[in-house]
Parts: structure tokens; sequence; C-alpha cells
């Protein structure tokens, strides 16, 4: 009996110790790492209250692993001046590229918050084409690619074996036969959302020796699964020309021309009752070469082989007409989870700050830092007209209820929330005042600002502008004003579960 007391006191007293020791590391890890006091506090309290459980909690939950594990993969450095050329964020990529520029001293102050955040330079542009119908975007990409001499790079994030991706794949089946150099990357949990439609694409592009990849995709050995890290950029960069971006993905979804010929079976192909609205844009000049460097260094890194540690990066030999007015300017931006910078969050932040006049958002997920929601509140105390256009209806409903949660906050910012009616849109814009306008593929959720790999383009253009806010003046007719009134008209039961659905949105 005393044996067996003696036992339970010296379990007791191990207890104690491991939960004291579980106890005072996870509270200097939350102290040293966690940057908001009430996450500090919530968790700290947790802890206390269930040293062993909450440990384990919080390991779980509560350590970001996202960028220490985009660090190790990439091998670089978790800190460093995002402002120098030397600090470019791509895997295994120290280097940018030196590309034909005006002189910096002669940005507008549009391009002033860029300046500070992306090691690419400022160019002039040849030309600028917007399309607003898919299908005229699917055409035009189709046509560079009947076009290219050289050189094609692709990157998207979900490549359907549908109508439109066979098309695709057949000019590209031409183009490789014509002798140019192609180079295909598929995100890999975006070619899990597709399965097992995924074969169809890869076997003809793999039959005909063109180079396809997937970035980070899962694999059961070695084991490897990562929902986060993902590569979500749009490009297409043709001979570092021209470069195609935006939020289009390749898939019959967004087609018009493809809804016309299978409406009575759309719905149950593509899950959705109408096709998919998205924007999409074409540049041509020496802003592709920046493109094609950043195509560069995913490739590299998704290379067998280890790439060097600086990656040259050879540009064409082609010769840009400048414009003369330097009133139209361009800027690649790129952004990652290795990053020390959340680039596209002080992109935002800064552009709505500076605004003067106008601000409109259109997105079709829509989950902001609090950081951009006091902006929004700054700039509309400042008589700022602050717009955000979302989808009526989403293709996720837990980001539909998300969304639903910090909507309100959003509005008592001072911004006009407005709900676009009919189909899914997929759209991404950002406009600022007359003269500025951001497209690309990053959403405004913390997937697309702190997880994924995105990129993008700012547009200092007027007339670029002014079409867009046409565009925007379109939308608007079918819009409906959600008010504070309507949020308030919700079930208690609904605002509860949106708030759950919120607060896990940093693991959507």
């Amino acid at each position: 009996m005393i044996n067996l007391f003696n036992s339970f006191l010296t379990g007791h007293y191990l207890l104690i110790i491991a939960q004291s020791i579980i106890l005072v590391l996870a509270l200097v890890h939350i102290l040293m790492n966690k940057t908001r006091p009430s996450a500090m506090l919530g968790w700290a309290a947790i802890i206390i209250l269930a040293p062993i459980f909450g440990g384990l909690f919080y390991y779980v939950f509560g350590i970001s692993r996202v960028k220490r594990r985009a660090v190790k993969l990439h091998d670089i450095p978790q800190s460093y001046n995002a402002t120098t050329p030397s600090s470019n964020h791509l895997p295994n990529q120290k280097t940018a590229p030196v590309t034909p520029t005006l002189p910096q001293q002669t940005l507008p102050s549009s391009f002033l918050t860029g300046s500070q955040l992306t090691p690419y330079q400022a160019h002039t542009c040849t030309e600028i084409n917007h399309f607003q119908s898919p299908d005229d975007a699917y055409e035009a990409m189709l046509l560079s690619i009947q076009q290219a001499k050289q050189k094609i790079c692709l990157t998207t994030y979900i490549f359907d074996a549908d109508a439109i991706g066979l098309k695709f794949v057949r000019a590209l089946q031409t183009a490789k036969a014509n002798g140019v150099q192609i180079q295909i990357i598929i995100d890999g949990i975006g070619a899990i959302n597709q399965w097992p439609k995924l074969s169809s694409i890869a076997w003809p592009l793999l039959k005909n020796d063109i180079n396809f990849k997937q970035f980070i995709p899962p694999r059961l050995f070695p084991p490897s699964f990562s929902v986060n890290l993902r590569n979500h950029r749009k490009l297409l960069v043709i001979d570092e020309a021209t470069v195609f971006t935006g939020g289009l993905n390749i898939s019959q979804r967004h087609s018009q021309t493809q809804y016309a010929s299978k409406r009575g079976k759309w719905q149950k192909i593509n899950g959705f009752k109408a096709p998919v609205d998205d924007l999409h844009f074409k540049f041509t000049g020496s802003i592709a070469q920046d493109c094609q460097h950043i195509f560069d260094a995913d490739w590299a890194f998704m290379s067998a082989k280890k790439p060097p540690r600086n990656l040259t990066h050879q540009h064409s030999k082609a010769v840009f007409p400048q414009q003369n007015n330097h009133e139209t300017w361009v800027r690649a931006i790129s952004d990652g989870p290795s990053d020390a910078w959340n680039r596209f969050a002080a992109l935002f932040h800064g552009q709505i700050s500076r605004a003067s006049h106008k601000v409109t958002i259109v997105t079709p997920y829509f989950i902001p830092t609090s950081s951009m929601l006091d902006a929004i509140q700054t700039a509309t105390l400042h008589g700022v007209n602050v717009d955000i256009y979302l989808p009526q209806i989403l293709d996720q409903k837990i980001m539909q209820w998300a969304r639903m949660h910090i909507i309100k906050e959003a509005i008592e910012s001072g911004a006009n929330i407005y709900f676009r009616e009919g189909s899914f849109s997929h759209t991404k814009l950002f406009l600022v005042d007359n003269d500025y306008c951001f497209v690309g593929s990053p959403n405004w959720d913390p997937r697309s600002l702190m997880l994924n790999y995105e990129s993008g383009i700012e547009c200092h253009d007027a007339a670029l502008s002014q079409a867009l806010w046409g565009y925007v003046a379109n939308i608007k007719k079918s819009s409906a004003l959600y008010t504070i009134l309507d949020y308030n008209a919700i079930s208690l039961v609904q605002k509860i579960r949106n708030s759950i659905a919120w607060m896990s949105s940093p693991y959507l």
C-alpha cells in the first residue's frame, strides 16, 4: 500500500513537472511570437487553465508553420530588406532582373507605396488590353500561343480537362511541334480539385514532351501534404514580350459560348447555374520580362535538382518602344508566405490610405485584416467613397458565412457593400481615384494575403482606369446595396455560425 501511494505521489509530481515545463515553454513562445494582445491573452488563458491539453491545442493550432516551412522549402533567409533588388522572395532567388525603365524619381505618387514593397522596377507599357468577356480572353491567349516564336510559360491554379482546356492543349501541341519551348505549372491542390479530370490534361502534355509540373503536389511516399503554400498565380508569358494575367483559370465554367451549347447540363457539369464572371488582362512590353522572372524562379524551385543560390535571369533581346508622355506605368508585384512582408496586404492598405476621392474593391472573397478595415475607416472619414462589390453567392459556403461576419465591421467603417446578383463572380479588381488600378490573382482574404503565392500588376493609366470605372458602373446596375439593417435581420443562430466560420478563416 505504501509503495502504491509512493508511486501515486511520484506520478503526481511528474505530472506537475510536465505541466510546469509545458506551461513555461508555451507562454514563452506566445510572448515571443504573438503580436496581438488579444491572441496572447486568449492562448495564455487556455494554457494556464489546462496546461497539457492547452499546450497540445496550441501546438497544433496556435503555431504558424507556414512561413517557416516556406522558408525551409525555398532555402532563403527569413528576414531581409524587402525594398532592395536582392530581396526577391521567390524560391532560391536573390537577384531581380534589370529591365529598361524610366527614372524612378519621375514616378507618380500612386507608385510610391509599391516602390517600397517590391524589387521590380516600374515600366512604361507598349499596350494594355482588358477582357471583360472570358471567351475574348481565351481567344486572345490562344492567338498569342499560336503566334509564339520561342517560349511559352503558363502558370494556372486550375486547368480543367474540358472543352476550353483541350483547346489550350491542342494549341500548345501545335506550338511544340513548331519548335516553341513550353513550360507549364499547375498547382498541386488546384489539380486535386479537378481530379480525376487532370489525367486527361496531363497525358497529352506529357505525350508531346511538354514540360509540365505540379507545384508542391501532395504525395504518399514520402508523405507530403500541405493545404497552404499554394501557387495561385495566373500568368501566361509569351516570348518574354507579352503577359496575360488576372483572375481567369483555364476552364469552360467561364465560357458563355460553352454555356450556350450545354445549357441543359451546365449546372451538373460545372456546379454553377451560369458562367463564372471574370476579368483578364494582356500587357505588351518589358513588364513581361519581370513576369517571366517570377515564373522562372517558381520553375527552378520545382526542378529535380536544387537550383543555384543565385538564379541568373537572361532576358530576351526584344526591344520595346517606350511611350513619351510617361502617363502609363506598370509594375509587377509578387508575394508569398516565405516573404518577410505581406506585400499585398501592405500595398492595399497603403493605396487606400492615400486615396483622395474614391476606392473600389471587386473580389470574390472578402475577409480583410483589421488594419485594412482601419484604412477603410480612415479613408471614409476623409471623405473618400469606398465601394466593395462581392458576389451574392460563393462557391464555398464556409467562406460565404465567414465574410458575413466581417461585413458588419466593413459597413461600420463607412464602406458601401454591394452584392452582385446572378452567377458567381470571380473578378478581382482594385481601383483608386482616376488613375490607379491593381489586377492579378490575389483575393482579399487570409489565404491570398498570407498563405498563397500570388502575383499581380499595378497600373497608373488614366485611360485604363476610365475603362474599368465604366465596367464598375455596369456591374453596379445589377448589384444591391447591403446595409446594417440587412445585417441586423440575420438570425442569432446564423450570426453565431458566421462568427465561427470567420474565426477559422486563416485555415480556410
